[in-house]
């Protein structure tokens, strides 16, 4: 574990960084490599809709009613016989329904390429974001030591030409 935060900024280092160190400091706070990160959630979660097509769907409904049983009429089958009712003063209904879609006419095969091509496409992607932040990171790191080697073969090529002035002074003089 590294020790560093997402979103956190790094810390002003205490001594020279080495380019792995530079390098960790990038995965780590690259706003590019954030934003292909949640690209590449993004896509898990399109691929798994796209995918979705292969699997079976299940619905469940129901209704209650409840009538006042006062409403409900009979009917005298014989005088002086109590009424018969044929209907209760509670019904209910239910269903359950399961599908499994067998063939679409082409449209489940397609679905399967099209969220494999999206998954892998997005990795692609990705894995570009982090080698071109890597490369800007390894390109800018090497930029830096060249530059403080042409600052050291300057500054030995001033004292190189200090002292052939200060001998050509002495011929001069002499």
């Amino acid at each position: 574990s590294t020790g560093l935060v997402w979103g956190a900024a790094p810390a002003w280092p205490t001594e020279p960084l080495t380019l792995d160190a530079a390098l960790t400091v990038a995965l780590a706070h690259s706003p590019a490599i954030r934003k292909s990160q949640q690209d590449l959630q993004e896509a898990a979660g399109i691929s798994l809709q796209q995918r979705a097509i292969y699997l079976p769907r299940f619905a469940a409904n129901g209704t209650f009613n409840a009538q006042d049983s006062g409403r409900i009429q009979g009917v005298a089958l014989a005088p002086g016989q109590p009424d018969v009712k044929f209907q209760t003063d509670k019904s209910w209904t239910a269903g359950v329904q399961l599908s499994q879609p067998v063939y679409a006419g082409g449209r489940l095969k397609s679905a399967q390429r099209s969220a494999k091509l999206t998954s892998a496409a997005a990795l692609a992607q990705h894995q570009t974001v982090v080698a071109d932040a890597l490369l800007e990171v390894r390109t800018a790191y090497l930029d830096i030591l060249l530059a403080a080697e042409l600052i050291t073969t300057q500054e030995a090529s001033v004292h190189l030409l200090e002292q052939e002035l200060a001998d050509t002074r002495r011929r001069f003089e002499a």
